[in-house]
């Protein structure tokens, strides 16, 4: 897919995150029409999770993406500190820095670019990982079919 404007501003953060943290290898990654599918390596990491430096998969959906992220509605309870380092403490400064230059290209100041959460999984060996790769790969080729996809015949 060609990736317009937006896309290219979220493609260079990406890639970014890897140069200012130095224990995170970026693996594949895809932008869709309403969501995002991402391979994190964090490497030696001081955080809770996984301390081997396994892969973890990020798949942040759009406002309008599948999956039930949180809507901040209902009973609200304050949400955690993130750990420096940690998946989410990644996942958030890549969400914001995308709504910080997104806002600002379109005026629209403090509008809402993603879901508050977003979905991860551990990657626990070579094979899940080259699956998980080969489904990010391939991802473009199935969105004619996706059933979030309002353009589909």
């Amino acid at each position: 897919m060609q990736l317009n404007r937006y896309g290219e501003i979220l493609s260079s953060i990406w890639r970014d995150t890897a140069l200012i943290r130095p224990n995170v290898m970026l693996d594949e990654f895809v932008i869709m029409p309403n969501h995002v599918h991402g391979i994190i390596i964090i490497q030696e990491t001081k955080c809770k999770g996984d301390p081997a430096g396994r892969p973890v998969m990020a798949e942040q959906p759009t406002k309008t993406g599948r999956g039930n992220a949180q809507t901040g509605r209902g009973n609200a309870s304050p949400l955690p500190r993130l750990v420096e380092g940690s998946i989410g403490a990644i996942i958030g400064q890549i969400k914001s820095l995308t709504t910080k230059q997104l806002n600002q290209i379109r005026h629209t100041p403090g509008a809402p670019v993603w879901h508050r959460n977003y979905f991860d999984r551990i990657i626990r060996n070579e094979r899940e990982l080259d699956s998980i790769r080969y489904y990010i790969q391939n991802n473009p080729r199935r969105w004619a079919e996706d059933e979030e996809n309002l353009t589909r015949t």
